[in-house]
């Protein structure tokens, strides 16, 4: 599901084109969980969204890398 890049996670998510043309939530995988993420009216595919520290921990250290949500929209 994840590519990685580093300590940076990349996931794709597909949205369905309503949700992209009048905004909404759409539920993420993380290496921790779920997590909701509101969706903006008007979103185009490609769009990517940075989730502070939801990637993987650097060696040594407790920081985190980042997770990237690139959104994908589908149409029918």
């Amino acid at each position: 599901i994840f590519k990685r890049d580093g300590q940076d996670i990349y996931l794709e998510k597909q949205i369905s084109y309503p949700t992209a043309v009048l905004g909404g939530t759409v539920d993420v995988l993380t290496l921790d969980g779920s997590v909701t993420l509101k969706i903006r009216p008007g979103t185009q595919s490609g769009t990517t969204v940075r989730l502070r520290g939801h990637g993987i921990v650097y060696p040594n250290t407790s920081r985190k890398g980042d997770e990237y949500v690139v959104y994908k929209v589908h149409i029918p």
